[in-house]
């Protein structure tokens, strides 16, 4: 940094000069891990630890050797209590058995993202972020997978899903922190 510009990245694999420097990283990590707070404006530091942090997500990676005819390539299935759902995300930072959720399945417009006659999911639902509490370990995840797959086979209605799951992989709100700061 000089006169409060970044000029230049340095890394494991060396250092990169440029003109402009953008950071694709989360902002807190960006201004309280990667930059020097003597670097930064007076109280950076301190108005980044005070910001109000958006939702997480739990994702689900899907593989099943089943087509869904009836499936979209983009599903959005709302809860009937969106409004008092995102309170609870956002505001409450409590995890609830309601859920909202995003599906993706792109063999609808690719059939290559996955073996003849099967389908590749991607399943995204807002959750509350870390500062809920939530630790996200193996029982909890386990326990919220269970949760989704539940809801997509028996409510949603794609039969046999469980019988049919080939690649079953989740992402987690501390998979974030850790793997994607």
């Amino acid at each position: 940094v000089k006169d409060r510009k970044i000029t230049k990245v340095i890394t494991e694999k060396g250092e990169f000069e440029a003109d402009i420097i953008v950071s694709n990283a989360h902002f807190a990590h960006t201004y309280l891990d990667l930059l020097d707070s003597k670097d930064l404006k007076k109280n950076t530091h301190k108005k980044v630890l005070k910001k109000d942090y958006s939702m997480s997500a739990f994702l689900l990676y899907i593989g099943v050797k089943k087509q869904y005819s009836d499936l979209k390539h983009h599903t959005l299935i709302l809860s009937e209590r969106y409004k008092g759902l995102v309170d609870d995300i956002f505001k409450n930072k409590i995890l609830t058995k309601d859920m909202s959720m995003y599906l993706h399945v792109p063999t609808k417009t690719d059939p290559k993202m996955a073996p003849d006659g099967c389908e590749s999911m991607y399943v995204l639902v807002p959750v509350p972020n870390l500062l809920s509490g939530d630790e996200w370990d193996n029982t909890q995840t386990k326990k919220y997978t269970d949760q989704v797959l539940d809801f997509l086979e028996n409510d949603f209605g794609l039969s046999e899903l469980r019988e049919n799951i080939e690649v079953l992989e989740t992402f987690t709100p501390l998979d974030f922190k850790n793997q994607r700061n």
